[in-house]
């Protein structure tokens, strides 16, 4: 119904206006994006559970909710060139009454592939599968910004492989703790710089937004900081930094459809760590991280799901011990093992036995 406020006018790439309107468009309209956001934390919740009733009761509906919206929206449309575009959309907050944002293409190509997977597991809406792989298989590239709008296509190399595009939908930053640089970091010492930084080096407060009236960014007694002026208090920092301590410590997918553990990824050397982590496949997983070696990896397997494990030992042959006795040998950069419910099974280098691990303070 709002296009009839878009005076009429031919699109070009050199009129960064389209001869349309801006004036329905503000910075927490038309985004979109928001719906498939949420529901990926559903399907999220199935992962680290494997709760099929979970999945059917809650998650699906928020999924399917959330691709059937956007094949529906007046507004994206499969055009000539084969490809599925979004028209009249912002980019988050900013770029309004603009095309094809990255905001929304990458929830678009991230909800699609969750809807059928979902629908896939529960046996359901069969009819709606071909409808929402071909968008999946059709969606446009993100596009290209000029003038403070998107427009046309940006043909970037592997822009509608999924994992790509489900890696810009996160962010694909490697520096934790949402904002990097600032004078006053803690510098790392010793070893591998390069790699503490990236939970180090970083300014707690970031750009001051709204700086007229705000008395300048703080960070309060309490560890949460007033970044965007009086009465807009978070905690976004912190969050990232441990979600970056998580994710080095274990992660357990690179996009939200594929399931492989890792552990310790580029952690530092001389950092000893242990962690008891749950990963998707409902594992709970626990590690340690010893004088630059990890001599062991429990595995309590919650949903009795098939396990994939990056090697913590590359080139080396691992032996599983099942509820506590050896069991079989398997090797290669990737392990792959079935699990029963409610067992335990722990991980070690060929020729070694699992131990009690202890980290000095």
């Amino acid at each position: 119904p709002y296009t009839t406020l878009f005076r009429s006018g031919e699109r070009s790439p050199d009129d960064d206006t389209n001869g349309e309107t801006d004036e329905i468009f503000g910075h927490c309209t038309h985004i979109l994006a928001d719906a498939s956001k949420i529901a990926n934390l559903y399907w999220q919740k199935y992962q680290f559970t494997m709760d099929t009733n979970w999945l059917a009761a809650r998650a699906y509906p928020m999924i399917r909710g959330a691709a059937e919206f956007y094949r529906n929206f007046p507004n994206f449309v499969k055009e000539a060139d084969g490809k599925y575009h979004i028209h009249h959309v912002n980019n988050g907050e900013s770029n309004w009454n603009s095309s094809d944002t990255p905001n929304e293409m990458n929830a678009i190509a991230m909800i699609f592939p969750l809807a059928v997977r979902a629908s896939e597991i529960l046996g359901v809406d069969s009819d709606l599968r071909p409808k929402w792989q071909d968008i999946a298989d059709n969606l446009a590239p993100s596009a290209e910004m000029r003038g403070g709008k998107f427009f046309g296509t940006n043909s970037v190399a592997g822009e509608n492989n999924f994992t790509n595009r489900f890696r810009r939908f996160r962010g694909g930053r490697d520096t934790y703790g949402a904002f990097t640089a600032g004078d006053d970091n803690v510098q790392p010492v010793g070893s591998q710089p390069e790699l503490k930084r990236r939970f180090l080096e970083f300014d707690r407060t970031g750009d001051f937004i709204d700086p007229a009236g705000g008395g300048g960014a703080q960070i309060f007694r309490n560890r949460l900081r007033l970044r965007e002026g009086p009465g807009a208090i978070d905690a976004e920092h912190l969050g990232g930094l441990a979600s970056g301590i998580h994710e080095t410590m274990l992660s357990s997918g690179t996009n939200s459809l594929d399931t492989t553990i890792s552990i310790f990824n580029r952690w530092p050397d001389d950092w000893d760590a242990a962690f008891q982590l749950l990963a998707r496949g409902a594992f709970l997983v626990s590690s340690a991280h010893v004088n630059g070696k990890i001599p062991l990896v429990e595995i309590q397997s919650q949903a009795g799901s098939d396990c994939v494990l990056k090697n913590p030992w590359p080139n080396e042959t691992v032996t599983l011990y099942r509820d506590g006795k050896q069991a079989e040998d398997i090797s290669g950069d990737t392990l792959k093992f079935s699990t029963t419910k409610n067992e335990t099974v722990v991980l070690v280098p060929k020729g070694s036995k699992p131990t009690e691990i202890k980290i000095s303070p």
